[in-house]
């Protein structure tokens, strides 16, 4: 199985373009890839506003939405992104999760199973 560079690209410029809308004025994105066991994980670290606990449950779900504090604020969209993006992981044989605190910020990995 081979990477679709395509989705694979949009997945992450996702990731990109939600650390900078969460985020405040002054952003720092982190890029890391990693050889874990039979995946590499794609790692992207952000310093924005976070997301809460109870929300991280539900953010890759088609058409949900953080409307609360700072997101509401902040959010424009149809709750789509997070979604392609956990698809984009399945197609290639594995997963997306998070880490995030308010406050400081979030991880994204995004697990693609290697050939």
């Amino acid at each position: 199985m081979f990477a679709h560079k395509l989705h694979l690209s949009n997945a992450i410029w996702n990731l990109f373009e939600n650390a900078v809308k969460y985020s405040n004025n002054s952003v720092c994105i982190k890029i890391k890839v990693a050889k874990e066991g039979k995946y590499t994980r794609i790692i992207v670290e952000d310093n924005g506003i976070g997301i809460s606990l109870s929300h991280q449950k539900r953010i890759f779900e088609q058409f949900y939405r953080v409307n609360e504090g700072e997101h509401n604020v902040k959010s424009k969209g149809y709750g789509l992104g997070l979604n392609y993006v956990k698809w984009v992981a399945e197609e290639h044989g594995g997963k997306v999760t998070v880490e995030s605190t308010v406050g400081i910020g979030s991880t994204f990995s995004i697990f693609v199973k290697n050939i």
